[in-house]
């Protein structure tokens, strides 16, 4: 959903919405119904941190990844660990960003996904800046290459600040 322009920010909202009611009545399994509960609260807080138009609310977007339960399966806590990352990291709490970077890059190599190593790398390298944050930014970029993963390439070819 945060894929979509702006411009379709009331049907997002209620697909969203939709998703939320859905939830709420289906029978999946608690494994699932984290990482399901994961994604939507991702795509609420996502364009929080980073909006296509007018001013970020990064409090609120750590208070909707905080929501992700840290009991869940490994996806679930990645996408809690990036989010909150993230919003620390933009927040300027540059240690609490370096510490959930760290939980999500160890959660997700001992669940084995790569692709989502490779994006708690990126917000390690973002959180260590320039210099320290150099070798993981290489990692995460060697793990897209060989997924050939065209849009997490893209997304580390840009230079850390």
């Amino acid at each position: 959903a945060y894929a979509v322009g702006h411009d379709r920010a009331d049907e997002v909202a209620e697909h969203l919405r939709a998703a939320s009611e859905a939830l709420a009545e289906s029978g999946t399994d608690a494994a699932d119904h984290a990482c399901l509960i994961a994604r939507k609260i991702d795509q609420e807080a996502y364009p929080l941190n980073k909006p296509r138009s007018g001013k970020p609310d990064h409090e609120a977007a750590l208070e909707l990844y905080e929501q992700i339960p840290t009991d869940g399966p490994p996806f679930a806590i990645c996408r809690r660990e990036n989010g909150l990352g993230w919003s620390c990291l933009r927040l300027g709490q540059r240690d609490r960003a370096v510490e959930h970077a760290r939980t999500s890059v160890s959660v997700a190599g001992d669940s084995g996904s790569l692709r989502l190593r490779a994006m708690a790398l990126n917000l390690l390298a973002a959180a260590l800046g320039p210099g320290e944050g150099d070798e993981p930014r290489r990692r995460a970029a060697a793990i897209a290459r060989a997924l050939e993963d065209e849009e997490l390439r893209a997304r580390f070819a840009r230079p850390l600040r």
